[in-house]
């Protein structure tokens, strides 16, 4: 069976990072796999490297108006003889929908990785209730943006949820630090909300707590949030990093600050290395954290009592430690990669 990962974003985030393992784990289950994406993305150098086939291709919002576009990626998917394409974007939607549709396709499954809303409007109803024959959701929370949204979809049935999965391996040790050593990972974008983050780090200062506030990433916010830092010595940039296991591990906390998540793949990862993580309540954000069991829910934005909980439970080192264990467990149990991967794959099979 060959299948093709399509995913032409650019940037990397947690769906690019979904396609990629995806398509590395059925790539080792014996099925023929390409990834189909942007030129020079992350994503194409990251499946070169694990051996996986690419094909690049460059779209943008206009593409599914080219006539000479849609045409050529109708002669790849008769020339690849794809059983299934799973793609990733709106804009790849509207594409590949087309193409699927002229070429008489009938194995496109469009992953939603979002939980915000899509407009019902003619052009994603036509597309999504024709050229589709599954869509998969990453939440609970991604699925009610769906079904809420009117006579988008017409067969609910259609809709499969398949939380993103994570390798169990071995935790790291967690060493006591005299600072209280909180973290976060994501793109410097509006919707990560990282500005939450140095309001907070603020905030516990005017607490007497001692913390440092380690931020990886990148984005088109970076300099502004660093203007906004400047005068913080408690918060450090990091960057971009490759080895976040041992990041998170060496965190007592992880901060989410997102203003939404389709699912927070930060979240899991954390908690996968026993660190409690502290996160707006909002989104698919429930669906991992229950409250004061394995992390803290906040309501959405406020940083006082967040600060003021954060504080609490930092000198509350016992059970710091009992929500970090039982964070491990909640991944271990509930989002483990394998049976994510079996899900995907029964998916593709029927």
């Amino acid at each position: 069976m060959k299948l093709a990962f399509v995913n032409t974003t650019k940037s990397w985030g947690g769906g690019e990072k979904w396609h990629l393992e995806n398509a590395i784990a059925l790539r080792n289950r014996g099925y023929e796999v390409v990834i189909i994406a942007k030129k020079n993305s992350e994503l194409i150098k990251r499946a070169s490297q694990n051996s996986i086939k690419t094909i690049e291709l460059k779209l943008n919002k206009l593409s599914f108006l080219n006539p000479f576009k849609i045409a050529k990626i109708c002669d790849q998917i008769r020339e690849n003889n794809f059983n299934k394409i799973i793609i990733n974007s709106s804009i790849d939607l509207k594409v590949f929908g087309f193409a699927s549709i002229l070429s008489g396709f009938k194995g496109l499954i469009y992953r939603r990785g979002s939980a915000l809303p899509v407009k019902s409007n003619v052009l994603n109803r036509f597309l999504i209730n024709n050229a589709l024959s599954s869509l998969i959701v990453n939440s609970e929370a991604t699925k009610s943006e769906l079904i809420g949204n009117g006579d988008l979809i017409s067969d609910k049935s259609k809709i499969h949820l398949i939380y993103n999965g994570l390798e169990i391996q071995e935790a790291f040790e967690k060493k006591e630090s005299s600072k209280l050593i909180l973290g976060n990972v994501g793109r410097m974008v509006e919707q990560k909300g990282q500005h939450y983050l140095i309001d907070l780090s603020v905030k516990l200062n005017q607490l007497n707590v001692d913390h440092i506030l380690k931020i990886v990433g990148s984005g088109k916010l970076e300099s502004d949030l660093k203007a906004r830092a400047a005068n913080n010595p408690n918060i450090e940039f990091l960057g971009f990093k490759d080895d976040l296991r041992s990041f998170y591990s060496g965190l007592d906390i992880f901060v989410l600050s997102s203003k939404w998540e389709g699912f927070g793949y930060v979240i899991a990862e954390a908690m996968h290395e026993g660190t409690p993580v502290v996160a707006f309540n909002l989104s698919s954000n429930p669906e991992l954290i229950e409250n004061n069991v394995n992390g803290l829910l906040i309501e959405p934005f406020d940083i006082d009592t967040m600060a003021k909980k954060i504080k609490a439970l930092y000198e509350d080192k016992e059970l710091l430690k009992k929500m970090g264990i039982t964070a491990r467990d909640t991944i271990k149990t509930n989002f483990n990669k394998e049976k994510s991967i079996d899900k995907l794959e029964q998916l593709i099979l029927n």
